[in-house]
């Protein structure tokens, strides 16, 4: 059995197999309960709905729309498909510095293995899930692998030099005009040129050196000048740092210093030790999950090690040290050059969602120095496969974590999504909807909005974009929105321009899951003390008649490839066309809702949610129950006294009298103190 999988292993397939089989395990498990996220849903908007996903990049990265064109064709909305161009990608890259590393020191087996591994479970960046963006990226970071390889190439095989030239070239262009996050790494291409010549001849010749590296130079170089002439249209990010440094030298010099420090930190070592307890992504998991997570973590390390060991032990040439020194340097400076474009940006790296995915470009340098430092560490091979072992397993565990929190996203928002559909038959185009920042970690509101405009839109062109959401603490005193109040033109921003609004048609909502969304009512909620100053302030701009009765079409099967198919009809299922029938007074349908709820033992997690049953009810004559529910509310949610005092004063004041009204109402009113 041992020398079956001492042959497997030995194989030339068993490396690209088994990194394939650890990239499907980090990032392929959880993929059948993802869909999209962030701006996968503004790019397929602007492609399924207004057939041009070249708005979305106009401003920033135009370039973009030729490589998501194709794989847009080839995958649509399929989310599946997606996630496994997801994984190919981050494979392919993983494979393209095994090739180079063997290119460049073809004794530094080990080194390449160890590097390959690493990359493809690096846990500094933690959003591999949003497949469809980052499987772009990684596809473009492995294009720019594969043109360093192929020009050491040229080097390495001459009588191939002018074809290993052109793909070189071509693939660099390709890094160099989509996208700024590779841009200046290109320029390890020439340290790595340096020293492929050096091992080759005994005397370095600058002169061959130069020669070798003129054609890249001249695409870089005229790449720079073109960016330079064309920085607003290329990117929306601006050179921070070098307009501070003419404002402020030397703080700003020392400030930069000390971020630069600090960055190549965590990218390098931090990130690998944050993952022997990723704390952040722990702390949100239920108990079966991180079962789960110690369970697999327990089982790639011992796949990682029969994998390292079997290898190690069959190659007598492997070596752990040989060569460190050039090899740490080319290490070292390519975390350097990684940085340079966030850093003259002024972007943070950490692992905030956000900004975790301004570590991909460190994960060269990251997983050459780590194993190099391991092995140096370790001059003991059994030492050295343990240590390197536990990384990967834990690294491939923190992406594990990091895919259900993902997961619980997409939840979320899917929920948002379809109580949208149940609450609204349809709505007025060009409505603004405001609320307060929803706890959705990984879309802000532009991105949600994309999702609102698939799950309301039942066209299949549009000409413009018919709703918009905006967080009002986010947007409040800015050009957007200046104040709160009517009649102020709203236009969002960049590629969103198509929009058109006015906060004199707006709707308020508010979404807190697993409670309901719930429309806000101006006058019911501005007696609500839970909610938040900003959003009462804003209460008046509310307008739920915005809402339209008729229209009750489902979403065809190309929007549910998007906003996912409907959930389990639960209660928020039953509140929302209860609350819905309570706007358009249909008191006989919230009966039979009550009905159906009651026989499900269905409960809110929300007081308010109560509202259109006790509304309905009272409208029926059914008092006791009423007042039943409206304990309820009570004791389900705190402070709601005041905001039911304006219910059960809009129920009074629309209901018939009777002896029966007048004996809850009274009672109602003394246990809520009702003035």
């Amino acid at each position: 059995m041992g020398k079956r999988i001492k042959n497997l292993i030995n194989s030339k397939c068993s490396l690209p197999v088994f990194v394939f089989v650890l990239s499907f395990i980090c990032y392929g498990l959880l993929s059948p309960w993802l869909r999209f996220f962030h701006d996968e849903l503004s790019i397929l908007w602007f492609y399924r709905k207004m057939n041009d996903v070249g708005l979305f990049f106009e401003g920033n990265r135009p370039f973009l729309k030729f490589i998501y064109q194709p794989f847009l064709i080839l995958f649509g909305s399929n989310s599946i498909l997606w996630a496994l161009f997801g994984i190919s990608s981050r494979w392919l890259l993983a494979m393209s510095l095994y090739w180079l590393i063997k290119q460049t020191w073809p004794d530094k087996k080990i080194l390449a293995i160890t590097a390959c591994l690493c990359v493809v479970v690096y846990p500094g960046f933690q959003a591999q899930f949003s497949s469809m963006i980052y499987g772009i990226t990684f596809f473009i970071f492995s294009l720019f692998l594969l043109s360093l390889y192929f020009s050491i190439k040229t080097i390495n095989s001459p009588n191939h030099k002018l074809i290993y030239l052109i793909i070189s070239l071509f693939f660099s262009a390709i890094s160099l005009i989509t996208s700024e996050y590779f841009f200046t790494l290109e320029l390890v291409r020439y340290l790595l040129i340096w020293i492929t010549i050096r091992k080759k001849q005994n005397e370095p010749n600058l002169r061959n050196a130069f020669y070798t590296s003129s054609p890249f130079l001249a695409l870089y170089v005229s790449t720079i000048i073109w960016r330079l002439f064309q920085e607003n249209y290329e990117t929306i990010y601006s050179l921070v740092l070098l307009k501070n440094l003419k404002t402020s030298f030397f703080p700003t010099l020392i400030n930069q210093i000390v971020t630069t420090l600090r960055d190549i930190w965590y990218t390098s070592l931090k990130v690998w030790l944050d993952s022997i307890y990723p704390s952040h992504l722990i702390h949100e998991q239920g108990q079966r999950i991180i079962f789960a997570y110690y369970g697999l973590v327990l089982i790639l390390f011992i796949a990682v090690f029969i994998f390292l060991k079997n290898f190690v032990n069959s190659d007598k040439k492997a070596t752990n040290t040989a060569g460190v020194p050039n090899i740490l340097a080319f290490g070292i400076i390519s975390l350097i050059f990684a940085g340079i474009p966030f850093w003259l940006a002024g972007l943070p790296v950490n692992e905030k969602y956000f900004f975790t995915r301004w570590t991909i470009p460190f994960m060269v340098g990251s997983c050459i120095v780590v194993p190099q430092l391991i092995s140096l560490i370790f001059k003991n091979k059994l030492g050295f496969i343990i240590l390197i072992s536990a990384l990967i397993s834990l690294g491939a565990g923190t992406q594990f974590l990091a895919a259900n929190l993902f997961r619980h996203d997409w939840e979320n928002q899917n929920h948002l999504y379809w109580e949208l559909i149940w609450r609204i038959p349809s709505l007025k185009e060009n409505t603004v909807i405001f609320s307060d920042m929803m706890d959705l970690h990984y879309e802000n509101s532009d991105q949600l909005s994309s999702g609102i405009n698939f799950a309301l839109t039942r066209k299949d062109q549009v000409s413009a974009i018919p709703y918009f959401l905006f967080y009002l603490p986010e947007r409040i005193n800015t050009s957007i929105l200046p104040e709160i109040n009517k009649n102020i033109p709203i236009q969002a921003k960049r590629y969103y321009a198509s929009f058109q609004g006015n906060t004199s048609q707006a709707l308020l909502i508010d979404f807190n899951p697993p409670g309901c969304l719930i429309i806000l009512d101006p006058i019911l909620d501005s007696e609500n003390p839970n909610l938040d100053p900003l959003i009462k302030q804003a209460l008046f701009l509310s307008k739920p008649d915005l809402i339209i009765p008729n229209g009750t079409s489902k979403p065809d099967l190309g929007t549910l490839d998007i906003i996912g198919t409907e959930p389990q009809k639960n209660w928020c299922y039953y509140f929302e066309k209860a609350d819905a029938a309570s706007q358009f007074r249909n008191w006989d349908l919230i009966g039979h809702l009550y009905q159906v709820v009651k026989v499900k033992n269905y409960k809110p997690r929300d007081g308010r949610e109560w509202f259109p049953f006790i509304e309905g009810l009272s409208h029926l004559s059914k008092w006791e129950e009423a007042s039943t529910i409206t304990d309820q509310a009570i004791n389900i949610t705190a402070n709601m006294e005041p905001i039911l005092c304006a219910l059960w004063k809009r129920i009074t004041t629309e209901t018939s009298e009777s002896t029966l009204k007048q004996k809850v109402v009274i009672e109602i009113n003394n246990k809520l103190d009702c003035k």
